[in-house]
């Protein structure tokens, strides 16, 4: 009855659920109608809820839960906190976890959202990570894995976590792992949350849009929202990045048909990376002129290598070859990819070369467009792409080369060598103080963390944070913006360095 009132005429359940399931002009308002009719729909029930409280002891404080289903429903968390917070300060805790899975590489896709939340939610909010270890025992997730995610959170600015460590059941404690952790941990977490005050978490900014669910057919169920796969890219090649206020932009998939024309204007005017169906959106979308390439479905797969074309202009590039084996996808191998077709004033970085290793079509694009505005196509669709011809060292240094040169200017740090390392970054406003974290999803052990650093980190004083929550100053080799840090990294046991 209510939607109907907001849409001037009924609808049955059925007509709904076929308008839903197609993405139209009518269904992308409908949807966007219906997720705002839930969104406030909750925010009613949390008015009676607080109002209740209220006439008791308008004192108590009332925190919001947020689900994973926050986006789907109107992106409901700010609303429905506040309706909860009533004259209270407001609170939250924010999804964030990974239940059931010891997973390390899915760590930095875990807890995207949350870091996205954190960022966009008022300064007021107080956030607390949802520290879940669900269900509450190691034959599932490591205290390893929920050390780090809180690790993340913390530098992530939450202003503290809930915690579930132990089992509802009649011995809480059978698991005491995840106690110990905290235990060992507490001095650190604490230490950490003090380091990065009024240091925002800086780096390339990858692109979420909480009603980005309304461009993709609806199938039941909760579909999500269409998830920005650069996640998992930066967050396995040590390139720092956050959701807000970055100068480069990193865009991928059907995403990109949820931006409105203002935002891809303002998009293409900066610097803007783009993989190929996002980048085969917006052309459709009219913007064709401005990406520095025509973009094209791919067809057959007759290729088997990728090839730098100047291997040379990479200082730490050994060969020029990766692996692209969607011909034959085989484990992890396949992907999808779209062809490009440069304009004479683009720049071919890579091309896709069939066995004799001949030119087949480009593989990764850059252009300098008439408003300024810098931009790369990566021929891969990035959603489903788990291949080597994805995650490899050379296409590591590739994509920080190429964020550098839409940035017109250094990360502030770079993991090079490592593979599998997630790198966050907070930096001082006045710029004169750093701390980053970092967390290694790779099973493999480090006798030392080689970072390539911006040329103002280059003589900064480095020091590693320790259990007891104290900085101890770290012994490390220097060469120009090179530094060798001289410590241990292994899998999900996060490395906290300071620089100042």
């Amino acid at each position: 009855a209510a939607f109907a009132q907001w849409q001037n005429r009924p609808y049955a359940r059925e007509e709904l659920l076929e308008i839903f399931e197609q993405v139209t002009p009518e269904s992308i308002r409908l949807r966007r109608a219906w997720a705002e009719l839930s969104r406030d729909s909750l925010v009613q029930l949390a008015v009676v809820i607080r109002k209740k409280i209220d006439a008791i002891a308008p004192e108590t404080r009332v925190s919001l839960c947020q689900s994973g289903m926050t986006d789907f429903d109107g992106d409901f968390t700010e609303a429905v906190t506040r309706a909860f917070a009533g004259a209270t300060r407001p609170a939250v805790r924010l999804y964030g976890s990974s239940y059931s899975s010891d997973d390390a590489l899915s760590l930095p896709e875990n807890i995207y959202h949350a870091l996205y939340s954190r960022q966009h939610l008022p300064a007021e909010f107080e956030c607390f990570h949802e520290s879940d270890t669900y269900p509450h025992t190691r034959f599932f997730m490591s205290a390893a894995k929920i050390q780090s995610l809180m690790t993340a959170a913390f530098a992530y600015g939450f202003d503290d976590a809930l915690f579930y460590a132990t089992q509802y059941l009649d011995h809480p404690t059978e698991e005491r792992g995840y106690l110990e952790m905290f235990r060992d941990e507490v001095q650190r977490f604490s230490a950490l949350k003090q380091a990065v005050k009024g240091c925002p978490v800086v780096g390339c900014e990858i692109l979420h849009r909480p009603f980005a669910h309304v461009v993709q057919p609806y199938k039941g169920g909760n579909p999500g929202v269409p998830f920005n796969d650069w996640v998992r890219v930066a967050g396995r090649f040590g390139i720092p990045y956050t959701s807000i206020n970055g100068t480069v932009k990193l865009l991928s998939g059907t995403l990109a048909a949820a931006l409105d024309e203002a935002e891809i204007d303002a998009l293409l005017r900066g610097g803007l990376f783009l993989d190929g169906e996002a980048a085969h959106i917006l052309q459709q979308k009219g913007w064709g002129e401005l990406l520095g390439a025509r973009v094209t479905p791919g067809k057959a797969a007759d290729f088997c290598y990728e090839g730098v074309r100047t291997p040379e202009a990479y200082s730490s590039m050994q060969g020029r070859l990766m692996y692209n084996l969607i011909f034959a996808p085989a484990g992890s191998e396949g992907g999808s990819f779209f062809e490009l077709q440069p304009g004479e004033d683009s720049s071919v970085i890579t091309d896709f070369l069939d066995p004799q290793e001949r030119p087949v079509i480009p593989g990764l694009v850059r252009y300098e467009n008439k408003w300024g505005g810098r931009v790369a196509i990566m021929a891969f669709k990035l959603a489903g792409n788990r291949s080597s011809a994805l995650f490899n060292y050379k296409k590591k240094e590739l994509v920080r080369h190429t964020i550098e040169w839409l940035g017109r200017g250094p990360l502030p740090v770079f993991v090079k060598h490592t593979a599998n390392v997630m790198c966050i970054f907070n930096q001082a406003r006045s710029g004169v103080y750093g701390v980053a974290t970092f967390i290694s999803l790779n099973t493999d052990p480090y006798d030392s963390l080689v970072l390539d650093v911006a040329p103002e980190w280059g003589k900064a004083k480095i020091e590693l944070l320790q259990g007891d929550g104290q900085w101890k100053p770290a012994a490390v080799d220097r060469k120009g913006r090179i530094l060798t840090v001289k410590t241990k990294l292994m899998r999900m046991s996060p490395v906290i360095v300071r620089f100042s």
